[in-house]
Formats: C-alpha cells, sequence, structure tokens
C-alpha cells in the first residue's frame, strides 16, 4: 500500500515538472527567435530542450518559420544533440508547415528551403556553404568571400533519415526519401528512396502508395 501510494506520488510530481519544463522551454525558445528576429507562426515548439538559434549580431537575414513546426532537441550528441539554427549575414532560411526536425543543425550562408511536411531525423546536418576556401593561402585569411556557397532546396514531404549531411547546392524533390547516414551532395528527384556517400537513388517510389 505505502508503495502504491509513493509511487503514485512520484508519478504526478514526474509529470508536472515534465510539463512545467516543456511550458518553460518553449517560452525560452519563442523568446529567443524573438530577438533573433525570426519569424515564426502558430505552434511551434521545442521538445527535450531549448534549441540553439545563432544569427550573425547586427546583420541582415530573412528566416520565416511556418505553423505546427517541432524541434526535438537533446543534450545529449549525435542522435539525442540540440537543434542548432545558425544564419550568416544576408542569408535566407525558410521553413514550411508541420516540419520536424530532430537534433538537427542548420547552418545557413546563403539560402535553405525546407518544404512543409518534411521530417529530418537525428544529427543530421545542412550546410549551404563549404565554410572555408580550397585555396589554401585564402583559408589562412579566413575570408568568407572566396568560401563556395549555393542554395538547398529540400521538397515537400521529404523524409531525410538520421545523421546525414545535406551539401551545397543540393535540391531534393517532393515525398522522397533519403536513407540514414546518407552524404547529399547531388539534387535528388522527387519520389525515390535514395542513400548511400555518396547519395544515389535506389528505386522509384510508388506514389498510389498510402
Amino acid at each position: 500500500m505505502i508503495v502504491s501510494v509513493f509511487n503514485l506520488v512520484y508519478k504526478s510530481i514526474t509529470k508536472s515538472w515534465n510539463l512545467l519544463k516543456y511550458y518553460l522551454y518553449n517560452w525560452i525558445f519563442k523568446f529567443r527567435l524573438w530577438i533573433n528576429l525570426v519569424n515564426y507562426g502558430s505552434n511551434v515548439r521545442c521538445k527535450g530542450s531549448v534549441p540553439i538559434i545563432w544569427c550573425q549580431y547586427g546583420k541582415e537575414h530573412d528566416v520565416s518559420i511556418g505553423n505546427n513546426c517541432t524541434f526535438n532537441s537533446y543534450a545529449g550528441h549525435s542522435w539525442f544533440c540540440k537543434c542548432k539554427l545558425m544564419i550568416k549575414q544576408n542569408a535566407k532560411l525558410t521553413i514550411g508547415d508541420n516540419t520536424g526536425f530532430n537534433g538537427v543543425l542548420i547552418f545557413c550562408s546563403n539560402s535553405i528551403t525546407i518544404g512543409s511536411n518534411v521530417k529530418i531525423g537525428g544529427g543530421t546536418r545542412i550546410f549551404d556553404t563549404d565554410h572555408h576556401p580550397l585555396d589554401y593561402l585564402k583559408r589562412r585569411d579566413d575570408n568568407d568571400e572566396y568560401t563556395k556557397k549555393a542554395p538547398i532546396i529540400i521538397g515537400d514531404d521529404v523524409f531525410i533519415g538520421g545523421n546525414c549531411i545535406i551539401g551545397k547546392g543540393v535540391i531534393i524533390g517532393a515525398r522522397s526519401i533519403i536513407a540514414a547516414g546518407s552524404v547529399v551532395v547531388k539534387s535528388i528527384p522527387a519520389d525515390c528512396i535514395a542513400g548511400g556517400n555518396p547519395c544515389k537513388v535506389i528505386k522509384n517510389l510508388n506514389t498510389d502508395i498510402v
């Protein structure tokens, strides 16, 4: 009897604490979005912990997040890592409605467009830049002017598995699936399953499947 009462009290306290953390984390998350001048829609939320938002201070940028987007963000590593949105000067990041992220890092130096109803798995990295020039002399100067950049477009209803890398200039067509651990350096057409390093089309999808 005593054990049952203890378990009931413990579960009640745990549930209340988790609910309190949920509301607190989401308040902090939306404050971070607001202070970084990010436009976001209704019911944008985070779970687990507060995502990191970094916009190059004092610089122009254009960031918008649609309605009903979820950021599953954790304090661990790899799969269970924090979501991070990093936006540089004059960059544009657009995220559609009903899109979900799990421990994703997005580094936007040029332009990244993510459609609606997209699911992106834990530990995935999306970079629209090489970060550093190929020329070693220019790397010494750490001058971003000579770094190659190109827009990324991820279509509606795309599913990207965990621990993928999406490189600059890539277009992933609507409804396609990218297998876990893939390195995507060339565009992938719509309605297919693709995977590997480098990522290639494995098979076409039957779009009549419900």
